[in-house]
């Protein structure tokens, strides 16, 4: 069976038949220890690679998954810094000699989704260990409301962190007519992709303005594409929900000039009288070409877990985040990084908290002065 003994084979029939139907525990991947004989059979691969796998057969390996969105997001760099810090593979140093602080034997991988409502429904219905979402599209999802209305409620939903607050912005050309979100009535406008999480917040802003889906032309493109028409001529304003600066439209002011429009004036009030959870928000000057300050709203971003995953398991992630982020063992070039701070871990939260992540939150409350 070429480099394989049949056993080995069987075994990686075995996990690959877990990781497809979800089989080893609740929603966790267990690669269970390899036999001496099977690594006999390796002896064709070269000497660092079977040093590797003798380190992983020393200890089990527990994979956990966090759904991001797509490249370009704010969500997409999030979940590869959360990764980092929550995984502690076999023959790492220790957190005390500056090695990883993350959890023992645990590898987290950060995966493509297309956004906050894939994340909750994925998280719910246990396709994957954890992901990040709106707390808008939390809430609703929670609640079994507003656009997930007429659905069953994803009551078992909890929240590990609130990790920051991002921003909406509403982009069109420098040059364009356009200076109001009212003025947005009859133009064609990209409002992201329908399961993510643009799509529902930008229904309610407009509809906070007396606009609604018949009364403007709706797109449905990734953050890339719809710049791309924007640039072509063929849309006039796009809605996207994320952490300033987005990466997507750093690199498109570039070459491209845009405008961003605010959220003031009444058609604000009313949208913060009816979702308080929204907060107020200012796109600071500088963060993307030419564009000044702008007033928006601000909607935190959680990271959400299922109420069956063991409160020992996120404990220790929780732990091993803020533990490596205190320790500034991350990549202090991502941008996402300065925003990820332990004083507002519990802001903005309003679904439960995962009782494995309060367990933290409670330690250190009690260990305060």
């Amino acid at each position: 069976m070429g480099l394989f003994s049949k056993k080995g084979a069987e075994l990686g029939h075995q996990f690959s038949a877990a990781f497809k139907q979800q089989k080893y525990g609740i929603f966790f991947l267990w690669l269970r220890k390899i036999s001496a004989a099977i690594l006999i059979n390796l002896v064709l691969l070269p000497s660092w690679f079977l040093s590797a796998t003798a380190s992983l057969v020393a200890q089990d390996v527990q994979f956990f998954r966090i759904g991001t969105d797509n490249t370009g997001t704010t969500f997409f760099p999030l979940g590869g810094v959360i990764a980092a810090a929550i995984s502690n593979p076999a023959g790492s140093r220790s957190c005390d000699q500056g090695g990883s602080c993350g959890v023992p034997g645990l590898i987290a991988v950060a995966q493509t989704t297309r956004g906050s409502i894939a994340n909750v429904e994925a998280v719910s219905s246990l396709q994957i260990e954890s992901g990040l979402v709106q707390s808008d599209i939390a809430l609703w999802a929670f609640q079994g409301s507003h656009l997930f209305s007429g659905k069953a409620a994803l009551s078992n939903l909890r929240v590990i962190a609130s990790l920051y607050q991002e921003s909406l912005h509403i982009i069109v050309p420098a040059d364009s007519t356009v200076n109001n979100i009212s003025q947005l009535k009859g133009k064609r406008i990209s409002l992201g992709e329908k399961d993510g999480g643009s799509y529902p917040t930008a229904l309610v802003v407009l509809g906070s303005y007396n606009l609604d889906e018949k009364d403007f032309i709706a797109s449905h493109s990734s953050l890339r594409q719809a710049l791309e028409e924007l640039r072509d001529g063929k849309i006039d304003a796009i809605f996207v929900v994320g952490g300033s600066p987005l990466p997507a439209i750093v690199d498109y002011t570039q070459t491209n000039s845009i405008r961003l429009l605010p959220i003031d004036g009444e058609g604000a009030a009313v949208l913060r009288q009816k979702y308080p959870f929204l907060g107020i928000e200012v796109i600071q000057e500088g963060s993307y070409r030419g564009v000044g300050n702008t007033v928006t709203i601000g909607i935190s971003t959680l990271w959400v877990t299922n109420a069956d995953i063991p409160d020992d398991v996120v404990y220790k992630i929780t732990r091993a985040l803020w533990i490596t982020l205190a320790k500034k063992m991350v990549d202090a070039n991502n941008p996402v990084v300065p925003k990820l701070r332990f004083e507002t871990a519990l802001n903005g939260i309003p679904i439960p908290i995962h009782p494995g992540a309060m367990k933290f939150y409670g330690e250190l409350e009690k260990a305060k002065p």
